[in-house]
């Protein structure tokens, strides 16, 4: 059975609305934080939200006063100027290869 909004609907018109309070009463933090966020994951304040607003956020999608939030839109990367290469050597500079060590006495 999938938990999307139009089951969550049905069985809130099922039950009466005391009795489907009572049902999301009972459930544990962890299961409406799971039901809301599969059925409301794009709410902008669902992260940050305490399990008394998810309660409240999940009688609301129920009973039909709130709608999911859409995907937010991704924002576009500008591109900027392209970066400028250093100039490319065509023959090595031998001097700054050398590698000297002193002797010890």
């Amino acid at each position: 059975m999938g938990s999307d909004l139009s089951t969550l609907r049905a069985v809130r018109a099922a039950l009466s609305r005391d009795t489907f309070s009572i049902i999301i009463d009972a459930m544990t933090d962890a299961e409406v934080k799971s039901l809301v966020g599969s059925l409301d994951k794009y709410h902008p304040d669902f992260k940050a939200s305490s399990a008394a607003w998810r309660r409240v956020h999940l009688r609301a999608l129920a009973d039909g006063e709130a709608e999911p939030s859409e995907k937010p839109a991704r924002a576009t990367k500008t591109k900027g100027a392209p970066r400028k290469r250093a100039p490319k050597r065509e023959c090595l500079d031998l001097q700054s290869m050398r590698v000297t060590r002193r002797r010890r006495s």
